[in-house]
């Protein structure tokens, strides 16, 4: 038998656990070098930090080389071509706002009942329950909404 060490693999890929196994003394029981989980998200970090760089070095160039000089037409208002005539601050109706937040949250909560679709199986009667109190929740919203007159310009 050889003095040179050997490793030898618990499973068919060595970097999952790679052990050193000789008669010599050293022995080192369950050594991580890497598995595929965090070289994963390793790869995702380096792929968001590069990202991240080129977005401020894009920036940055651009900053860099852009001409800055101020002109008369570069501070008009532009409205497509047209002259704008009095100002350009309109106050809008809360009720644009109000339904604005509504189809926010309605669109939110389909994206729920969606993911709750996906997994229906596996839920079971409680499931079902489950998403019939967040729709009637929802509906009794929607009822007071209409009620309070937040659809009533459609």
């Amino acid at each position: 038998m050889s003095n040179t060490p050997n490793f030898v693999s618990s499973s068919s890929l060595c970097y999952n656990q790679c052990r050193y196994h000789n008669n010599v003394g050293y022995d080192l029981e369950e050594w991580r070098v890497s598995t595929p989980i965090n070289s994963a998200y390793f790869y995702a970090a380096i792929l968001f930090a590069a990202g991240f760089v080129f977005v401020i070095l894009a920036t940055t160039v651009a900053n860099l080389l852009a001409p800055h000089s101020r002109t008369k037409e570069k501070l008009q208002t532009y409205e497509s071509g047209e002259t704008p005539i009095g100002s350009a601050w309109v106050q809008y109706p809360l009720g644009f706002y109000i339904f604005a937040l509504l189809f926010v949250a309605f669109d939110v909560d389909i994206v729920f009942i969606i993911s709750w679709a996906v997994i229906f199986k596996q839920l079971s009667f409680f499931g079902f329950f489950e998403i019939l109190f967040f729709i009637v929740v929802l509906a009794l919203g929607l009822v007071y909404a209409w009620r309070n007159g937040v659809t009533r310009w459609i």
